[in-house]
């Protein structure tokens, strides 16, 4: 009965640790229309671009998109300061300090804007 126990105790604890709380984070995707030349700007749907999640067991934000998208990634903190920086789609960025935390994507027919709140 005690090895049971012990068996259930620990596989419980297991799932407890295993199980890290990833959020998948809204981001507003802009399409700018640069066929006629003006800079109107026209909402497209962010599902099949890019998708941004933060880990809040690891404070990790992590950019995953298709190969083929060129775009730069910017972190800025609340007061609007660069936190980092990166050339390509798929990337982690890593962050300790608690606040409220935008991750800029910019492409050269697009652009999305995210925000991230990190807590201890």
């Amino acid at each position: 009965m005690k090895k049971l126990f012990l068996t259930l105790t620990l596989l419980l604890f297991h799932i407890f640790i295993a199980s890290a709380e990833e959020v998948k984070v809204p981001i507003t995707i802009d399409k700018g229309n640069t066929s006629s030349g003006n800079k109107d700007w026209n909402r497209a749907p962010a599902r099949s671009i890019v998708d941004i999640y933060y880990d809040t067991d690891t404070h990790a934000i992590t950019v995953i998109g298709r190969e083929c998208i060129e775009a730069e990634i910017f972190l800025y903190d609340n007061s609007g300061m660069l936190v980092d920086y990166s050339s390509e789609i798929n990337v982690v960025f890593t962050v300790i300090t608690p606040g409220d935390y935008t991750i800029s994507i910019v492409s050269e027919d697009w652009s999305g804007v995210g925000i991230i709140t990190v807590e201890n």
